[in-house]
């Protein structure tokens, strides 16, 4: 079986992670290294913002999860998109594909649905300072980050030409305790 790993972009304050007005060009190079090879799950409405030239994203086996059973990725015949309905048929699809780890990428209904049913081996959050209103918040999580996981990456952005905001990305790891 594969290692699972979630990863989540969120607010400091209110958690949400519907956020496009942000621009962290090291984030995203965090995001790509840990996505590249491997397979990664999204929502339907979490891929759709992924912006044109990135969709789907490259060098990855993009599975995308939907509730619409007519739903079909104008990529999926030309890129290999695979669409799923569940989740574990979206795990199930994830386990054929190359690459060691399984990420799981958002948005918010795919982050519920997976962490009230998935023992993830790595978490990787990035934490974006600054007042951001939005509308859909990360989950609570149902473990303990403090208790169930080490940090593993600890690593703080400053704003400027490179990023838009102050951020840091945190890496956890989860302990032989919590397996």
């Amino acid at each position: 079986m594969k290692k699972r790993r979630l990863i989540v972009a969120m607010s400091e304050k209110g958690r949400f992670i519907d956020l496009t007005n942000w621009n962290l060009k090291d984030d995203r190079i965090s995001f790509k290294n840990l996505g590249i090879g491997q397979a990664n799950i999204a929502g339907r409405t979490t891929y759709e913002l992924f912006p044109d030239g990135n969709r789907p994203l490259p060098e990855r086996t993009n599975i995308v999860m939907t509730t619409d059973p007519i739903w079909t990725s104008e990529d999926s015949e030309n890129d290999g998109v695979i669409v799923v309905h569940t989740l574990w048929e979206a795990l199930e699809e994830a386990e054929k594909a190359p690459g060691e780890y399984i990420n799981i990428i958002g948005g918010a209904n795919i982050y519920t649905q997976a962490l009230n049913s998935i023992v993830f081996d790595e978490i990787y959050i990035t934490i974006v300072s600054g007042n951001f209103e939005g509308t859909v918040r990360f989950p609570h999580l149902p473990f303990s980050l403090e208790n169930d996981y080490e940090i593993i990456k600890q690593e703080h952005f400053t704003a400027g030409e490179r990023n838009s905001h102050d951020f840091v990305i945190m890496g956890y790891k989860r302990t032989a305790i919590a397996a």
